[in-house]
């Protein structure tokens, strides 16, 4: 049963959402981690399988963009404010039921999410407004990862025992590593990429998604593979299927790789 409940709004930076989910998926399982787009199957009754994974989540991660609160249906009627708004709903069954909420506000997406205060919200959710929210960064993804990570074990402590004990990347070194895998000949291209992560998808558990813009995409597989246990020796095992082994862009992914990562990471 999930751990972990991701509440979002689908019309607002759902791709925040979407990368956070498959990197706390990556890390945690995927059976650890619920969003609905994701995690239900066809066929399913919608509140009712909404409900049940509420029921079984431990903490409810609140993934907030920059038009969560201002966001508006046909009539100009704020979706906030509808009784029947899912976002609204999944926060008041949380606080109903004791279950944990983190609130995660999306920065530069590019625009800044803001926290929503009291008197802008709905009387049922004011509450919602003096819970501490941790801010997730696009610029910041690997380190802001790791905090987020933290601080859900710190709430969930039997989701220590599923989190993978994994290198970790400053952002600086991250956005690194990003500018040398953009470089590779198959990376680069959107054809080729999607080869490669048809390659690792068998060993990743399926677990990188597409993103439309290309560095967006690179930087899902790179966290996704570093997030998860042999990620990165799989990911050069699948490139080295692809390029030639002494080719330019290849060996220097390798002298950067085993400059910031520990040799325990590139081997299986």
């Amino acid at each position: 049963m999930a751990g972990v409940f991701i509440n979002y709004r689908t019309v607002d930076n759902p791709l925040g959402a979407a990368g956070i989910h498959d990197a706390l998926a990556a890390r945690f399982g995927e059976s650890k981690v619920f969003r609905d787009s994701v995690s239900l199957e066809a066929g399913v009754h919608y509140p009712v399988a909404i409900r049940e994974a509420l029921a079984n989540a431990d903490v409810l991660v609140s993934i907030i963009g920059p038009q969560w609160l201002t966001l508006t249906d046909d009539t100009d009627r704020r979706l906030i404010d509808r009784d029947h708004d899912w976002v609204r709903r999944e926060l008041v069954w949380a606080r109903g039921s004791g279950t944990p909420i983190l609130p995660v506000l999306l920065i530069d997406t590019p625009a800044h999410a803001v926290h929503p205060k009291a008197d802008e919200l709905p009387e049922d959710l004011r509450w919602f407004a003096f819970i501490q929210a941790v801010e997730f960064s696009q610029r910041r993804f690997g380190s802001d990862l790791d905090r987020l990570a933290t601080r859900i074990v710190d709430l969930v402590p039997a989701l220590r025992t599923t989190a993978h004990a994994l290198p970790q990347l400053s952002s600086a070194d991250f956005a690194e590593l990003v500018a040398v895998l953009e470089a590779v000949p198959c990376i680069a291209t959107d054809d080729t990429r999607s080869l490669l992560v048809t390659r690792l998808r068998p060993t990743i558990s399926g677990a990188i998604r597409h993103y439309p813009l290309r560095r967006a995409h690179v930087m899902g597989i790179l966290n996704t593979c570093l997030n998860y246990e042999h990620g990165m020796a799989d990911l050069v095992a699948a490139i080295a299927n692809f390029e030639q082994p002494d080719s330019l862009p290849f060996q220097r992914l390798l002298a950067t790789l085993h400059r910031l990562l520990p040799d325990t990471a590139l081997r299986n």
